[in-house]
């Protein structure tokens, strides 16, 4: 017997979103706070990666958002 598991895919991008958003905190408070205990390399990584995590998370929902207006058509 075969177990069959459904992705949920629109809780997937929210949480896309969400840890995007607080990668990109975490790497403005980097910058702002100093080289004492995360230095500049790193926070500049953080703010990067977490602006392309919601990125991913926000053309994805556009993306879903486009195919489901074709379907209502």
């Amino acid at each position: 017997m075969a177990l069959l598991m459904k992705i949920d895919t629109k809780g997937a991008r929210e949480d896309f979103r969400k840890v995007g958003l607080t990668l990109i905190g975490a790497g403005v408070a980097g910058i702002l706070i100093g080289e004492d205990k995360v230095t500049t390399l790193e926070a500049l990584l953080m703010l990067v990666s977490g602006t392309v995590v919601w990125i991913v998370g926000v053309v994805q929902r556009v993306k879903d958002a486009d195919s489901k207006a074709q379907e209502e058509r």
